[in-house]
């Protein structure tokens, strides 16, 4: 969950304890997914307590998220309906509603986050008018960004998230290829992700005139969350055929999540053969060597003895503090010299030193540090081709409502991968 979201969050369960709305009542979340956790450490750290997590995923179900089960939501009915209620802080929140309802639960339900998201699975009234606000203006940002990239085709990557945009950009020049478009314009959620995408962008600053019409130009144009919402929902409402949305996910691809319920299919392969529609065998492209860039900060870096740990994501379960505890000891304790990766106002773990190279730096410091150790997110898919030790922690979780874990989906080649299932569990892998 991005920072404003969060802060969303925390705004509004504040508003439900300050009403008195949540007191004296037996609280549920519905959806478990990491905000959904999050929203979970907030009520706990409030003093209250969460009955259950309600999840559709049968798989799910019987486990528990910091020691709440996790159950399916008919458990909700054994309830008292007047002294319920379910807080949801996942994006689906009318489709969960809804669901509630047609089970029979007649208690409160609570929004905790409004994505305001084109990705909003339901056909409720407020949705509709929602979407169509959105494409007044979004068709206006359409005819905005085709006034500036004319005769560009648009790609269009939906949310920010760095392992998708590596995953999309590493197949997108065979789809252009395929659809032989010459001039495309990406566009992307916010600089970070901009910056992800820049990795694969052809260099063409160079070029005379008369050489550019024999090289493929590709622009990337940065957009708010809002923004993206908007522009994908105008693409989409006028049926733009020189548009084309690349992401895994519902709405885009809406039979594709299907066959995860038969099969496991890494993410990656979704991506080249279901987004794309490329053939399975097909190899990666991989960043430019150009755009990759020293790390200004390299002298500070013992070479070949120094780790970089990266604890933190966005839209992954949360390792426990005891476990990176347990991780900077172990290097310590050998020499090492023991850094953690931080954006913006995260903080640095106990006893490690922040570092805070840029996307097209944190190659040459993982190398020149010799070992990368970090919670599977898109900054490990950012890492992928790095010459060095490389560590990717999977929470023990299940991909959306499959019965596949996190591990199944995605795995990294070249890379040693773990479940963590608990803290003592890699300690007896030390």
């Amino acid at each position: 969950m991005d920072r404003a979201h969060y802060e969303e969050m925390v705004s509004n369960l504040d508003r439900l304890t300050s009403t008195h709305a949540i007191q004296n009542k037996i609280i549920y979340l519905f959806g478990h997914c990491n905000a959904s956790e999050e929203l979970a450490a907030l009520i706990l750290k409030k003093g209250y307590t969460v009955r259950a997590v309600l999840d559709n995923n049968a798989e799910k179900q019987g486990s528990t998220c910091y020691g709440i089960p996790i159950a399916s939501p008919k458990m909700i009915l054994y309830e008292p309906q007047e002294h319920t209620v379910v807080c949801i802080a996942a994006r689906a929140f009318e489709a969960m509603k809804e669901q509630l309802r047609k089970i029979g639960y007649q208690g409160e339900v609570y929004k905790l986050v409004d994505y305001n998201s084109y990705a909003e699975y339901s056909l409720s009234e407020d949705t509709i008018m929602r979407r169509q606000e959105r494409v007044k203006e979004g068709i206006l940002l359409k005819q905005h960004l085709e006034g500036k990239y004319p005769d560009c085709f648009k790609v269009l990557c939906p949310f920010a998230a760095l392992g998708d945009i590596f995953l999309a950009m590493s197949y997108l020049p065979y789809f252009l290829e395929k659809r032989n478009v010459c001039r495309c314009v990406i566009g992307v959620v916010g600089n970070v992700c901009a910056q992800v995408a820049e990795l694969f962008q052809p260099d063409i600053s160079g070029l005379h005139k008369e050489s550019l019409s024999n090289q493929k130009q590709v622009y990337i144009e940065a957009f708010s969350q809002k923004n993206m919402d908007e522009l994908v929902q105008a693409c989409i409402y006028t049926k733009d055929r020189n548009s084309f949305i690349a992401h895994q996910d519902r709405p885009y691809v809406v039979n594709l999540h299907k066959a995860l319920y038969m099969k496991c299919i890494s993410l990656e392969q979704i991506y080249c053969c279901g987004v794309f529609g490329l053939p399975a065998n097909i190899e990666p492209v991989r960043p430019r060597a150009e755009r990759l860039k020293p790390y200004s900060g390299l002298q500070d870096i013992s070479k070949g003895k120094a780790v970089i740990l990266s604890p933190y994501a966005k839209s992954v379960p949360t390792l426990p503090k005891s476990l990176w505890g347990q991780i900077v000891r172990h290097y310590k304790d050998k020499g090492y010299q023991c850094f953690t990766n931080v954006v913006g106002t995260e903080q640095a773990l106990e006893g490690t030193l922040r570092i805070s190279p840029v996307i097209c730096q944190l190659q040459s410091a993982a190398e020149y540090a010799g070992t990368f150790i970090g919670i599977r997110s898109g900054l490990c898919d950012v890492l992928k081709y790095s010459e060095c030790k490389k560590i990717a922690l999977y929470p023990d979780y299940h991909y959306s409502d499959t019965r596949w874990k996190a591990i199944d989906m995605y795995p990294l080649e070249g890379w040693e991968n773990i479940v963590v299932r608990d803290v003592l569990q890699w300690e007896k892998g030390l």
